[in-house]
Order: structure tokens, then C-alpha cells, then sequence
């Protein structure tokens, strides 16, 4: 198995980024707006809200749309790819955000859910506090989870690998060797 098999194709993070920015984005402008301004600060709702929520609605199903296409191949690959003691020495950091950020999806989808269709008016704020600080955590954690590989991956090996070798090959030696005087 080699990095590009984990390497999200172009479409999918696209797809990944423009969801997570989206949520990202309309929730903390809610929160801003209806802690500020609107209903959370004891005013009527502010229509920033309404709009905020429906943004934030629909970018949860284009979301959920990309978390079954990475359920469908990146976390079985990487799954896979971290199986064996060296690899998983390696990749350790990498899976265990992984796992962290499935499970963080799975509380983000629960909340959302029971905010929206069960949760009693008195348990909503413990509830909606719960689904921020779970996606504000995710947000986070994606970012981890996304650059450590490009960090500490085979192209940055290689690239680190080359950059060194660059440099042995650049240094200037005198004729006599490099202990000549």
C-alpha cells in the first residue's frame, strides 16, 4: 500500500474541505449571532440565524456525503496501511487522529440530530454546547490529521531525503579532500 491510495483524490477533497469550511463557518456565525444579538441574548431571532442554520444544514449533508466516501476507501486503506509494528511506529499519530475524527463525525451527527428533531427545549444549550465544542475539536484535529502527512509522509521523506543528499553533494571540497589544509 502506498501513500497514493491515501492520498484523497483531487474531487473528494474538495469536496471534504468545501463541507468542513462550510460547517465551520455557519457555526461559528451562529453562535456569534445568537449569543450577540439574537436569541441566545434574550432578542428576538436575528434572520442571520435562520440563514445560518439552513447553510449549515444542507453543508451537513454534503458532509455526511463525504464521510461515506472516505468510510468507503481512505479509512480502510489507511487501516490497512497502518497494520505491522514499523508502520504502525510510523503512521501511530495518523490513525489515532483518525479514529478521533470518525468518532468526532459521530457525535457531530448525533447532537445535530437531536437538535434538530428530539432534544428538549431544557437540554438544548447543554446539547448545542456539546455539537460546538465537537466541531470546533474536529476542525482542529482534521487540520492535524491532514498535515501530518504531508509532513512526516514518504513525499516528505523523500523530499527531506533529497534535500539532504543536495546539500552533501553541494558542499565544496578542496582538492586535497576535505581535511586538506
Amino acid at each position: 500500500m502506498t501513500h497514493a491510495v491515501l492520498r484523497l483524490p483531487t474531487w473528494q477533497r474538495r469536496v471534504l474541505h468545501g463541507a468542513a469550511w462550510s460547517l465551520l463557518a455557519t457555526g461559528v456565525v451562529w453562535l456569534a449571532v445568537h449569543y450577540s444579538i439574537g436569541a441566545g441574548a434574550d432578542e428576538l431571532p436575528h434572520p442571520l440565524e435562520v440563514l445560518c442554520l439552513r447553510l449549515h444544514g444542507a453543508a451537513a449533508f454534503v458532509g455526511l456525503f463525504a464521510l461515506g466516501v472516505l468510510a468507503a476507501g481512505h479509512v480502510p486503506a489507511g487501516w490497512r496501511v497502518t497494520r505491522g509494528a514499523a508502520r504502525r511506529a510510523r503512521r501511530g499519530a495518523q490513525r489515532h487522529t483518525g479514529v478521533a475524527l470518525l468518532s468526532l463525525a459521530a457525535v457531530l451527527a448525533g447532537t445535530g440530530y437531536a437538535l434538530y428533531y428530539v432534544t428538549p427545549e431544557d437540554w438544548r444549550p447543554a446539547v448545542g454546547w456539546l455539537h460546538a465544542g465537537a466541531g470546533l475539536l474536529m476542525a482542529v484535529l482534521g487540520v492535524v490529521h491532514g498535515r501530518w502527512m504531508r509532513q512526516h509522509g514518504p513525499a516528505a521523506r523523500h523530499t527531506a531525503r533529497a534535500a539532504h543528499d543536495g546539500a552533501a553533494q553541494s558542499a565544496p571540497v578542496s582538492p586535497g579532500g576535505p581535511f586538506s589544509g
